[in-house]
């Protein structure tokens, strides 16, 4: 069978979108080979359709970890001896461009994100210099590409000259889930709900200030690089109680716990291009537990909102944003009830059985040149384009 072996320099407990796309390849027959890195409080790997390996390294953050990551996958990679190497972002793309070189066998380049575009790299010029640098050096030579929205798609590849397909975040629907007659609380005090990386530029910091005014709290899941900074801005006295850190939660415990939640955030500064034009999986995981999010007025959800009202979009992650956005839809239970029962019915548009026939297309077309595959699985679910031609295009700009 074909052997493919996935890259990424996160934690694989935690990716739901590779773990969709492994486990559509991996039921399609492909031998799957998802790889990470062992990160000092990793928790076991669960059993999937999928092997998964981790990398032990000596670094795990910083330039030094990224070196070490690269070069010990691409040794990694050439005494697995893949059929097919895809790199998730640019920080795996030099190992897996020089192994595929070297092995003679297809690069994909999947780009959950504009990665030179990033705040955390925006905001550093030598650190931009070097992976825009990269980008422009590796990107224009890889052939098979794709990406998380349209936005991104166009301008990677005006910027590189290289055609991207568009696979978006979308979970798989869950067709035993139907919308309560109401938003059931099971005698719980109602919360807020932001689900994701704590990195910079993702609206965390005014979301707690925007709180200290608010009467209902804010639960945070995940982790990230200013972690500790979030903690200690929420940890004074007037904040007690009022911000919850839940952690790393796995993806079916957090599938739980978003059910459970009033309003979902997903919030973001507009400082680089790979925020502006991004579509996280948090919108569509809160589209698909059937509840109201405060979103950015950005060109994706935009769109997406235009063709079916989820979400109350924002200018900016202002504190008073957020409160004035929060409190309008504790004020008003018409509306709030209007945006749940929109989730819920858009959930069957964006769901990833009507991505997962062009994904499974794409590969088909690299390993074994024959449209056959994508004939049958066209059969089976719309195609992820016909679902794209629906949305309305939008050429905002920063």
């Amino acid at each position: 069978m074909t052997r493919l072996v996935f890259t990424v320099t996160n934690d694989l407990s935690y990716d739901q979108r590779m773990q969709r796309i492994c486990r559509s390849l991996s039921h399609a027959g492909y031998t799957v080979i998802l790889t990470g890195f062992l990160k000092p409080g990793s928790v076991p790997l669960t059993e999937q359709p999928y092997a998964q390996k981790r990398l032990k390294l000596r670094f795990t953050k910083g330039k030094l970890f990224y070196l070490e990551y690269n070069f010990r996958l691409f040794w990694y990679l050439l005494k697995t001896k893949p059929d097919g190497v895809i790199s998730i972002d640019l920080d795996t793309l030099g190992a897996g461009f020089l192994a595929s070189r070297w092995l003679k066998k297809p690069l994909i380049f999947d780009a959950h994100e504009f990665f030179s575009e990033l705040p955390e790299v925006v905001s550093r010029p030598l650190i931009r210099c070097f992976w825009g640098g990269l980008e422009r050096l590796l990107c224009p030579r890889v052939i098979h590409n794709y990406t998380v929205s349209r936005s991104v798609a166009r301008v990677m590849g005006e910027r590189y000259g290289r055609h991207y397909e568009v696979f978006p975040n979308y979970p798989r629907l869950d067709a035993t889930v139907e919308p309560p007659a109401e938003k059931p609380f099971s005698g719980e005090k109602p919360f807020v709900l932001y689900q994701g990386a704590l990195n910079q530029g993702r609206g965390l910091e005014q979301a707690i200030e925007a709180f200290r005014e608010l009467p209902i709290s804010l639960h945070i899941a995940g982790g990230g690089d200013i972690s500790e900074e979030l903690r200690a801005q929420a940890g004074t006295p007037e904040q007690t109680g009022q911000v919850k850190f839940l952690g790393y939660l796995t993806p079916e415990q957090l599938r739980q716990y978003t059910a459970r939640a009033w309003i979902g955030l997903n919030l973001l500064e507009n400082r680089g291009l790979s925020y502006f034009y991004s579509l996280s999986n948090k919108f569509f995981d809160y589209l698909h537990a059937g509840i109201p999010q405060i979103a950015m007025d950005f060109p994706e959800y935009r769109a997406i909102n235009d063709q079916t009202e989820v979400a109350v979009l924002i200018a900016s992650p202002d504190p008073a944003l957020i409160s004035r956005a929060i409190n309008a839809l504790l004020e008003d239970p018409v509306s709030y009830e209007q945006l749940r029962q929109n989730c819920f019915g858009a959930r069957r548009l964006y769901c990833w059985e009507n991505v997962e026939p062009d994904l499974l297309a794409f590969y088909q077309k690299i390993f074994f040149d024959t449209p056959s595959g994508k004939q049958q699985l066209q059969n089976k679910f719309p195609s992820a384009s016909a679902i794209n031609a629906l949305e309305p295009k939008n050429s905002g700009q920063p």
